[in-house]
């Protein structure tokens, strides 16, 4: 099952009888909006994104809107989600993220050749357009006016909190399934 609508899915993932988990790949929240914000050309757009995002995966996993402020609560509330509900990878180590899932769900333990050739190479294509996209990202973050590094960071202390907790969660949790 595919689903942006995490806080629904994680809620009928706690009424079923059936063991259900989620996977996702998180990334540092001011890198995330940062690279949002790549190629977009007029202030207006970027301040747009920035305000969007403002703490997006709290208010994500939360189910809380742009407007309602945010508490202690709700942090503690998305990292339950993220620890009962997630296999954590992060966008910072791709390869042991896909590694990690590959092999806590046995995507390919009963695929042919061809089937797991592709999808290595769909792998492969994946983490090198990752490893581009940091690249351009850092070399055009080192010159971002430090100011609004700074105001974006400062939107997203919430989030901030949380991918620190979902980091340790990456390096607790078990590279297979039992």
């Amino acid at each position: 099952m595919f689903s942006s609508l995490i806080y629904d899915t994680c809620s009928m993932l706690s009424h079923s009888n059936r063991r259900a988990r989620l996977f996702t790949i998180l990334r540092h929240p001011v890198d995330r909006i940062i690279s949002m914000q790549e190629g977009v050309k007029s202030s207006k757009e970027k301040s747009w994104i920035q305000l969007s995002q403002s703490n997006y995966m709290i208010r994500m996993l939360t189910n809380t809107q742009v407007q309602t402020d945010l508490t202690q609560g709700h942090l503690d509330m998305a990292k339950q989600i993220l620890e009962h509900y997630c296999i954590i990878g992060l966008y910072s180590d791709l390869r042991t993220s896909l590694a990690k899932f590959d092999s806590y769900f046995h995507w390919l333990d009963n695929e042919n050749s061809t089937v797991r050739d592709s999808y290595m190479e769909c792998q492969k294509q994946v983490i090198d357009k990752a490893i581009r996209n940091s690249t351009i990202s850092i070399s055009s973050n080192a010159n971002m006016n430090i100011p609004i590094r700074k105001e974006i960071r400062d939107q997203n202390l919430w989030d901030i909190q949380l991918y620190e907790f979902a980091q340790e969660i990456f390096h607790r949790q078990p590279k297979k399934k039992y």
